[in-house]
């Protein structure tokens, strides 16, 4: 646990301010579509609360109504807002002021009962959720409090929305992977959720990870790698960005390296807590990083014969009421994205798609959509060929057939989870027994339980249509990635 760090200690300093001059004026906060901030996490207390009732850990039974805008990432909001550690103490006073006055009154916390069984819970440190995060107070568990500055980074820029990052309107134009190679295949490992620096004696999975993909003879260190999001806790302009991302990047890959232009890198939820500054300044910027390619753009289109990959910025225009949870291209916000995918696939004429997205489009276990489903297939013109996301924390390949990836036009997306790079996670047991799933990251690593191995995904696209997919597994201290599953497919696109 840390103290606030100066960039954040000033935000807290201004947001008391704002709020003070705020209630002397009793200015009220404006409405907004759909839930409060205050209103998301009472959801996501309950949310996570109800699992806990249902698994026979918790007495009480929280109502599971009301649940819009709830994610069980943040259902330990309130119980550290009402128990906050000494070090966090100014960073959890200042989040619930600013809950207060969004509320109009003293923030509420039904379910304090339950929170002395919680702590009990939390010390075990053995419980899995449905999705695989870890209840527990380790680094990047759910009961890191460390995540609760993401909430303060929250309140600042909802006070200060100028503040945030503008979005960039002029991507790259469409980047051909065959300029200048005669390759007739070429190789892309795709990583999610990966910007955690290292946080274990051993390096820790992110280390892992990219040394796996960068130095591994098994993988002859693939020819472009793509980040689908998230530095932690809030990607900070201050350092997370640069010192979780950037200079965790391999060296040859910088723009005066060897393989310079051969990355590439999303924005995410967690981008967006300090209004996407870090992102778009730090990890965009001109300067000497390894993401000069995307000219400063969060969206961008890779060509490779008849393949069209297309990386999309799911984050920028999400709500910061729901902490960025759910992904949106723009929506009625703004036709960029839109606009521009229309312009650069067209009626398709004959490509495979690809599309890379931080949020995913369905749920976690592939029974449901998510709105983003709906607004990029309606973007695209049709259902794309196949769709990698991170945002949650899993490696998950989804069998071919998965009723809820078929568009109307009768099509089925082929779709990827790859958000289990960095993040301690254990096995998902809301994936036990699903049908429809070809693999998902369960493999126990040794000694270090409840974890399961971090991985990442690997795709080879052949000029000619091919394309075969791979996920690997890694152990935190390792270089060698060890292949779970693997498919191939020729292009269908006609």
């Amino acid at each position: 646990m840390n103290t606030p760090n100066a960039d954040l200690q000033n935000k807290i300093s201004q947001i008391r301010e704002q709020l003070q001059h705020l209630k002397t004026t009793d200015t009220k906060p404006k409405a907004v579509a759909g839930p409060s901030l205050n209103q998301a996490l009472q959801a996501s207390e309950r949310m996570l609360f109800g699992e806990l009732n249902q698994k026979g850990l918790l007495k009480s039974a929280p109502p599971q109504t009301d649940l819009e805008g709830g994610n069980v990432e943040f259902g330990l909001a309130l119980y550290w807002i009402f128990n906050p550690p000494e070090e966090h103490a100014d960073v959890l006073a200042v989040v619930k002021e600013f809950l207060e006055w969004e509320a109009g009154g003293p923030l509420q916390a039904p379910l304090r009962g339950d929170y002395s069984t919680i702590t009990q819970q939390i010390e075990l440190g053995t419980y899995v959720t449905s999705d695989g995060s870890i209840l527990g107070f380790g680094k990047y568990e759910m009961g890191d409090v460390g995540w609760t500055t993401c909430l303060a980074y929250v309140a600042y820029y909802k006070l200060f929305p100028s503040k945030k990052a503008p979005f960039n309107t002029t991507p790259a134009g469409v980047i051909d992977l065959a300029a200048g190679t005669s390759k007739n295949e070429i190789s892309i490992a795709i990583l999610g959720d990966w910007g955690t620096g290292d946080y274990t004696s051993d390096g820790g999975p992110a280390k892992a990870v990219m040394d796996a993909i960068s130095k591994s003879a098994a993988l002859d260190n693939p020819d472009y790698i793509i980040h689908v999001g998230d530095v932690y806790y809030a990607g900070t302009e201050a350092s997370q960005e640069s010192d979780k991302l950037v200079k965790m990047w391999p060296e040859d890959r910088f723009s005066d390296g060897k393989m310079a232009g051969t990355s590439f890198t999303l924005n995410s939820n967690h981008e967006m807590y300090d209004g996407a500054n870090g992102y778009f300044k730090i990890a965009l910027s001109s300067a000497n990083t390894p993401f000069n390619e995307q000219k400063q753009a969060s969206f961008f289109a890779l060509k490779f014969g008849d393949w069209m990959m297309l990386g999309l910025d799911s984050a920028y225009y999400s709500s910061a009421s729901t902490l960025f949870m759910d992904g949106t291209l723009g929506g009625s916000k703004s036709s960029v994205q839109r606009d521009w995918i229309q312009q650069v696939v067209g009626d398709r004429n004959g490509r495979d798609v690809i599309l890379l997205t931080h949020h995913n489009p369905i749920s976690f276990d592939g029974l449901k959509r998510e709105p983003l489903w709906d607004e990029a297939v309606a973007d695209l013109g049709g259902t794309p060929d196949y769709w990698y996301w991170g945002h949650v924390h899993l490696g998950v390949a989804y069998g071919d057939q998965l009723p809820t990836a078929k568009g109307t036009d009768g099509r089925f997306a082929k779709v990827r989870c790859s958000g289990n790079a960095a993040i301690p996670n254990g096995a998902p047991s809301g994936l036990e027994d699903k049908p429809h799933i070809d693999y998902y990251s369960h493999t126990p690593l040794k000694n270090k339980e409840p974890r399961v191995r971090n991985g990442f995904a690997l795709i080879t696209l052949s000029i000619d249509g091919q394309i075969k997919e791979s996920f690997y597994e890694v152990s935190d201290g390792s270089e060698e990635p060890v292949e779970i599953w693997k498919s191939s497919h020729q292009k269908t696109t006609v």
